[in-house]
Protein backbone atom coordinates (compact mmCIF):
# COMPACT_ATOMS: atom_id res chain seq x y z
CA UNK A 1 0.00 0.00 0.00
CA UNK A 2 1.33 3.45 -0.98
CA UNK A 3 2.12 5.83 1.89
CA UNK A 4 -0.52 8.40 2.77
CA UNK A 5 1.24 11.65 1.87
CA UNK A 6 -0.51 14.73 3.19
CA UNK A 7 0.33 18.33 2.31
CA UNK A 8 0.07 20.83 5.18
CA UNK A 9 -0.06 24.58 4.59
CA UNK A 10 0.03 27.52 7.00
CA UNK A 11 -1.07 30.91 5.69
CA UNK A 12 -1.62 34.27 7.38
CA UNK A 13 -4.33 35.54 5.03
CA UNK A 14 -4.73 39.05 6.53
CA UNK A 15 -8.51 38.95 6.34
CA UNK A 16 -10.93 36.38 4.99
CA UNK A 17 -14.35 38.02 5.29
CA UNK A 18 -14.84 39.34 1.76
CA UNK A 19 -16.13 36.70 -0.70
CA UNK A 20 -13.65 37.77 -3.40
CA UNK A 21 -10.74 37.45 -0.96
CA UNK A 22 -11.97 34.01 0.15
CA UNK A 23 -12.21 32.91 -3.47
CA UNK A 24 -8.59 33.97 -4.09
CA UNK A 25 -7.45 32.21 -0.90
CA UNK A 26 -9.08 28.94 -1.97
CA UNK A 27 -7.62 29.32 -5.45
CA UNK A 28 -4.17 29.69 -3.91
CA UNK A 29 -4.65 26.69 -1.62
CA UNK A 30 -5.78 24.50 -4.51
CA UNK A 31 -2.80 25.64 -6.57
CA UNK A 32 -0.50 24.63 -3.71
CA UNK A 33 -2.31 21.24 -3.39
CA UNK A 34 -2.84 21.99 0.31
CA UNK A 35 -4.82 19.28 2.11
CA UNK A 36 -4.70 20.33 5.77
CA UNK A 37 -4.79 24.12 6.04
CA UNK A 38 -3.92 26.43 8.94
CA UNK A 39 -5.17 29.99 8.42
CA UNK A 40 -4.29 32.93 10.66
CA UNK A 41 -5.70 36.46 10.93
CA UNK A 42 -9.02 35.43 9.39
CA UNK A 43 -10.71 38.47 10.99
CA UNK A 44 -13.69 36.29 11.89
CA UNK A 45 -15.60 36.98 15.08
CA UNK A 46 -17.92 34.70 17.01
CA UNK A 47 -20.90 36.76 15.84
CA UNK A 48 -19.78 36.80 12.20
CA UNK A 49 -18.46 33.44 11.06
CA UNK A 50 -18.77 32.72 7.32
CA UNK A 51 -19.31 29.20 6.05
CA UNK A 52 -16.01 28.15 4.45
CA UNK A 53 -17.21 24.74 3.26
CA UNK A 54 -16.81 24.36 -0.49
CA UNK A 55 -16.16 21.75 -3.15
CA UNK A 56 -12.52 21.39 -2.07
CA UNK A 57 -12.48 21.90 1.71
CA UNK A 58 -15.52 20.54 3.52
CA UNK A 59 -14.55 20.63 7.22
CA UNK A 60 -13.44 23.69 9.17
CA UNK A 61 -12.72 24.44 12.83
CA UNK A 62 -12.35 27.98 14.14
CA UNK A 63 -11.16 29.99 17.12
CA UNK A 64 -12.47 33.55 17.12
CA UNK A 65 -12.61 36.53 19.44
CA UNK A 66 -15.98 37.93 20.45
CA UNK A 67 -14.97 41.46 19.49
CA UNK A 68 -11.44 41.80 18.06
CA UNK A 69 -11.82 41.26 14.31
CA UNK A 70 -8.07 41.48 13.61
CA UNK A 71 -7.51 37.97 14.94
CA UNK A 72 -8.94 34.53 14.32
CA UNK A 73 -7.46 31.17 13.32
CA UNK A 74 -9.02 28.31 11.33
CA UNK A 75 -8.04 24.76 10.40
CA UNK A 76 -9.54 23.19 7.28
CA UNK A 77 -9.42 19.71 5.73
CA UNK A 78 -9.62 18.88 2.07
CA UNK A 79 -12.27 16.39 0.99
CA UNK A 80 -10.97 12.84 1.32
CA UNK A 81 -8.61 13.50 4.26
CA UNK A 82 -9.69 10.90 6.85
CA UNK A 83 -9.65 13.13 9.93
CA UNK A 84 -11.72 12.15 12.97
CA UNK A 85 -11.89 14.79 15.71
CA UNK A 86 -11.61 13.65 19.34
CA UNK A 87 -11.21 16.94 21.21
CA UNK A 88 -10.45 20.62 20.64
CA UNK A 89 -9.16 23.58 22.63
CA UNK A 90 -10.11 27.04 21.36
CA UNK A 91 -8.66 30.34 22.48
CA UNK A 92 -11.40 32.87 23.22
CA UNK A 93 -9.13 35.62 21.93
CA UNK A 94 -8.75 33.89 18.56
CA UNK A 95 -5.02 33.34 18.99
CA UNK A 96 -4.75 29.55 18.85
CA UNK A 97 -6.69 26.39 18.09
CA UNK A 98 -5.72 22.84 19.09
CA UNK A 99 -7.33 19.78 17.51
CA UNK A 100 -6.73 16.24 18.74
CA UNK A 101 -7.94 13.33 16.63
CA UNK A 102 -6.90 10.76 14.06
CA UNK A 103 -5.77 10.92 10.45
CA UNK A 104 -6.52 7.41 9.30
CA UNK A 105 -5.27 5.31 12.22
CA UNK A 106 -2.62 7.83 13.32
CA UNK A 107 -3.35 9.86 16.46
CA UNK A 108 -2.44 13.50 15.76
CA UNK A 109 -2.61 16.88 17.46
CA UNK A 110 -2.72 19.94 15.22
CA UNK A 111 -2.01 23.37 16.70
CA UNK A 112 -2.62 26.60 14.78
CA UNK A 113 -1.00 29.74 16.23
CA UNK A 114 -1.36 33.46 15.62
CA UNK A 115 0.92 35.01 18.23
CA UNK A 116 0.54 38.62 19.42
CA UNK A 117 3.24 41.12 18.45
CA UNK A 118 3.80 42.25 22.05
CA UNK A 119 5.26 40.05 24.78
CA UNK A 120 5.40 37.38 22.08
CA UNK A 121 8.02 35.14 23.66
CA UNK A 122 6.32 34.94 27.07
CA UNK A 123 2.95 34.29 25.39
CA UNK A 124 4.46 31.45 23.34
CA UNK A 125 6.08 29.80 26.36
CA UNK A 126 2.71 29.73 28.15
CA UNK A 127 1.00 28.31 25.05
CA UNK A 128 3.64 25.60 24.62
CA UNK A 129 2.86 24.48 28.17
CA UNK A 130 -0.82 24.17 27.23
CA UNK A 131 0.13 22.23 24.10
CA UNK A 132 2.20 19.80 26.18
CA UNK A 133 -0.78 19.14 28.46
CA UNK A 134 -3.30 18.74 25.62
CA UNK A 135 -1.42 16.92 22.89
CA UNK A 136 -1.31 13.22 22.10
CA UNK A 137 0.32 11.24 19.32
CA UNK A 138 1.97 13.04 16.42
CA UNK A 139 2.16 16.76 17.24
CA UNK A 140 2.10 19.28 14.38
CA UNK A 141 2.43 22.96 15.30
CA UNK A 142 2.15 25.70 12.71
CA UNK A 143 1.29 29.33 12.23
CA UNK A 144 2.50 32.90 12.53
CA UNK A 145 4.79 33.23 15.56
CA UNK A 146 5.39 36.96 15.06
CA UNK A 147 9.08 36.51 15.85
CA UNK A 148 12.20 35.10 14.23
CA UNK A 149 13.59 32.16 16.18
CA UNK A 150 17.05 32.62 14.67
CA UNK A 151 17.54 36.28 13.68
CA UNK A 152 20.93 35.58 12.09
CA UNK A 153 19.24 33.36 9.48
CA UNK A 154 15.58 34.39 9.58
CA UNK A 155 15.87 38.18 9.35
CA UNK A 156 17.44 40.20 6.55
CA UNK A 157 18.78 42.64 9.18
CA UNK A 158 20.04 39.78 11.40
CA UNK A 159 18.45 41.56 14.35
CA UNK A 160 15.39 41.00 16.51
CA UNK A 161 13.33 43.19 18.81
CA UNK A 162 12.96 40.15 21.09
CA UNK A 163 15.82 39.63 23.54
CA UNK A 164 18.19 36.69 23.11
CA UNK A 165 17.17 35.40 26.53
CA UNK A 166 13.47 35.39 25.55
CA UNK A 167 14.24 33.63 22.27
CA UNK A 168 16.25 30.99 24.14
CA UNK A 169 13.26 30.42 26.44
CA UNK A 170 10.97 29.73 23.46
CA UNK A 171 13.58 27.46 21.86
CA UNK A 172 13.98 25.51 25.11
CA UNK A 173 10.22 24.93 25.38
CA UNK A 174 10.17 23.71 21.78
CA UNK A 175 13.05 21.35 22.59
CA UNK A 176 11.20 20.07 25.65
CA UNK A 177 8.40 19.02 23.29
CA UNK A 178 11.04 17.54 20.91
CA UNK A 179 9.82 19.93 18.21
CA UNK A 180 11.96 20.94 15.24
CA UNK A 181 11.54 23.71 12.69
CA UNK A 182 10.49 21.74 9.59
CA UNK A 183 11.60 24.20 6.91
CA UNK A 184 14.96 24.85 8.58
CA UNK A 185 15.56 21.11 9.04
CA UNK A 186 14.99 20.51 5.32
CA UNK A 187 16.94 23.52 4.01
CA UNK A 188 19.80 23.89 6.49
CA UNK A 189 21.25 27.42 6.57
CA UNK A 190 19.45 28.62 3.45
CA UNK A 191 17.71 31.98 3.78
CA UNK A 192 14.08 32.59 2.83
CA UNK A 193 11.45 34.88 4.29
CA UNK A 194 7.68 34.86 4.74
CA UNK A 195 6.99 38.50 5.57
CA UNK A 196 8.16 41.94 4.45
CA UNK A 197 8.00 44.80 6.96
CA UNK A 198 7.66 48.05 5.05
CA UNK A 199 8.27 50.35 8.07
CA UNK A 200 11.49 48.49 8.90
CA UNK A 201 12.42 47.71 5.27
CA UNK A 202 13.26 44.17 6.27
CA UNK A 203 12.33 40.60 5.43
CA UNK A 204 11.61 38.05 8.16
CA UNK A 205 10.61 34.40 8.47
CA UNK A 206 7.72 34.53 10.92
CA UNK A 207 5.65 31.55 9.71
CA UNK A 208 6.65 28.06 10.82
CA UNK A 209 5.80 24.38 11.06
CA UNK A 210 7.17 22.19 13.86
CA UNK A 211 7.13 18.41 14.30
CA UNK A 212 9.12 15.99 16.47
CA UNK A 213 12.64 15.37 15.15
CA UNK A 214 12.09 11.60 14.90
CA UNK A 215 9.48 12.24 12.18
CA UNK A 216 11.70 14.41 9.96
CA UNK A 217 12.66 11.43 7.80
CA UNK A 218 9.00 11.34 6.71
CA UNK A 219 9.14 14.92 5.40
CA UNK A 220 10.26 14.85 1.74
CA UNK A 221 9.70 18.58 1.12
CA UNK A 222 8.96 21.95 2.72
CA UNK A 223 8.45 25.19 0.79
CA UNK A 224 8.14 28.92 1.42
CA UNK A 225 5.89 30.14 -1.40
CA UNK A 226 5.56 33.58 -2.98
CA UNK A 227 3.87 36.52 -1.23
CA UNK A 228 0.81 37.26 -3.37
CA UNK A 229 -2.66 37.95 -1.93
CA UNK A 230 -1.51 38.65 1.65
CA UNK A 231 1.43 40.30 3.38
CA UNK A 232 2.64 36.81 4.39
CA UNK A 233 3.82 33.91 2.25
CA UNK A 234 2.19 30.49 2.58
CA UNK A 235 4.46 27.78 3.96
CA UNK A 236 3.88 24.10 3.21
CA UNK A 237 5.35 20.70 3.91
CA UNK A 238 4.54 17.10 2.99
CA UNK A 239 4.22 14.33 5.56
CA UNK A 240 4.15 10.59 4.83
CA UNK A 241 1.92 9.12 7.53
CA UNK A 242 2.54 5.33 7.38
CA UNK A 243 6.29 5.87 7.66
CA UNK A 244 5.66 7.70 10.93
CA UNK A 245 3.38 5.39 12.79
CA UNK A 246 3.90 1.93 11.43
CA UNK A 247 1.84 -0.09 13.86
CA UNK A 248 3.20 -3.27 15.25
CA UNK A 249 1.49 -6.34 13.84
CA UNK A 250 -0.91 -7.83 16.36
CA UNK A 251 -1.87 -11.47 16.00
CA UNK A 252 -5.51 -12.38 16.51
CA UNK A 253 -6.96 -15.86 16.57
CA UNK A 254 -9.01 -16.77 13.52
CA UNK A 255 -12.01 -18.46 15.22
CA UNK A 256 -12.81 -20.47 12.10
CA UNK A 257 -9.71 -22.58 12.80
CA UNK A 258 -11.67 -24.14 15.67
CA UNK A 259 -14.67 -25.03 13.52
CA UNK A 260 -13.09 -28.35 12.59
CA UNK A 261 -13.05 -31.06 15.26
CA UNK A 262 -9.88 -32.54 13.78
CA UNK A 263 -8.01 -29.22 14.05
CA UNK A 264 -9.29 -28.68 17.59
CA UNK A 265 -7.97 -32.11 18.59
CA UNK A 266 -4.55 -31.24 17.09
CA UNK A 267 -4.35 -28.07 19.21
CA UNK A 268 -5.44 -29.97 22.33
CA UNK A 269 -2.67 -32.55 21.78
CA UNK A 270 -0.12 -29.77 21.32
CA UNK A 271 -1.21 -28.21 24.61
CA UNK A 272 -1.04 -31.53 26.45
CA UNK A 273 2.45 -32.21 25.05
CA UNK A 274 3.68 -28.75 26.00
CA UNK A 275 2.57 -28.92 29.62
CA UNK A 276 3.79 -32.50 29.98
CA UNK A 277 7.27 -31.56 28.74
CA UNK A 278 7.58 -28.27 30.65
CA UNK A 279 5.97 -28.98 34.00
CA UNK A 280 8.49 -28.28 36.74
CA UNK A 281 11.15 -26.92 34.35
CA UNK A 282 10.74 -23.25 35.37
CA UNK A 283 11.02 -21.48 38.72
CA UNK A 284 7.24 -20.99 38.80
CA UNK A 285 4.14 -22.30 37.07
CA UNK A 286 3.33 -18.73 36.02
CA UNK A 287 6.37 -18.66 33.69
CA UNK A 288 5.32 -21.95 32.12
CA UNK A 289 1.82 -20.58 31.61
CA UNK A 290 3.04 -17.33 30.05
CA UNK A 291 5.43 -19.16 27.74
CA UNK A 292 2.70 -21.48 26.47
CA UNK A 293 0.91 -18.49 24.89
CA UNK A 294 3.81 -17.94 22.51
CA UNK A 295 4.04 -21.65 21.67
CA UNK A 296 0.35 -22.12 20.98
CA UNK A 297 0.22 -18.90 18.95
CA UNK A 298 2.93 -20.33 16.72
CA UNK A 299 0.88 -23.52 16.32
CA UNK A 300 -2.19 -21.53 15.30
CA UNK A 301 -0.14 -19.49 12.78
CA UNK A 302 1.23 -22.69 11.25
CA UNK A 303 -2.23 -24.25 11.20
CA UNK A 304 -3.70 -21.17 9.53
CA UNK A 305 -1.00 -21.22 6.84
CA UNK A 306 -1.72 -24.93 6.23
CA UNK A 307 -5.46 -24.29 5.87
CA UNK A 308 -4.83 -21.51 3.33
CA UNK A 309 -2.74 -23.89 1.20
CA UNK A 310 -5.46 -26.51 1.15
Amino acid sequence: MAPLRVSFCTFNVHGCNHPVKRSRIFQTLRKLSAEIVLLQETHFTSARLPNLNNSSYDRWYHACSDSASARGVSVGFKKGIPFNLHSELRDREGRFLLLRGEVGHTVVTICNIYAPNVKTASWLTVLLGKIAAFSAGLLIVGGDLNLTLNPLLDSSTQRSSVSFRALRSVQKHLQDLHLCDVWRSVHGERRDYTFYSNPHKSYQRLDYFFIANRYLTSVPASTVHNITISDHAPVSFILSFPDLCSREWTWRLNPTLLDSKARTEVIERKLDDYFALNKGTASSDVKVWEAHKTVIRGEFIALGAHVKRE
